[in-house]
């Protein structure tokens, strides 16, 4: 287990590793129906101290959107099950600011 993540908002971030699997399950899929073979991104958008932040696939090919950050240049390969994408993103984003901080004052 890596010391960015002791416990400390474990369930919120298995979360948001839940939801990207999700997404990025869904999104290969379509991409499969369509015969669209492509690898894709790991993109973030950090969290605030209102708001915890949020992980996403994208296609190669296209932009990370805005108000997202690209995680990585390795990109999720069309060869990785589906079943294994939770845990290819999760330890891909174990050190990705996505936890909501703490206001300090």
């Amino acid at each position: 287990m890596s010391m960015c993540r002791s416990g400390f908002g474990d369930d919120e971030f298995t979360a948001i590793v839940r939801a990207a699997a999700s997404q990025g399950e869904s999104l290969a899929r379509r991409l499969c129906g369509m015969g669209i073979f492509e690898p894709l991104y790991l993109s973030f958008r950090a969290s605030t101290s209102e708001a915890s932040g949020a992980l996403r696939l994208v296609r190669v090919s296209d932009e990370v959107p805005a108000g997202w950050e690209l995680a990585q240049v390795e990109p999720l390969s069309i060869s990785v099950p589906f079943d294994n994408y939770r845990t290819w993103i999760r330890e891909r984003s174990m050190r990705l600011p996505v936890l909501r901080t703490a206001a300090v004052g």
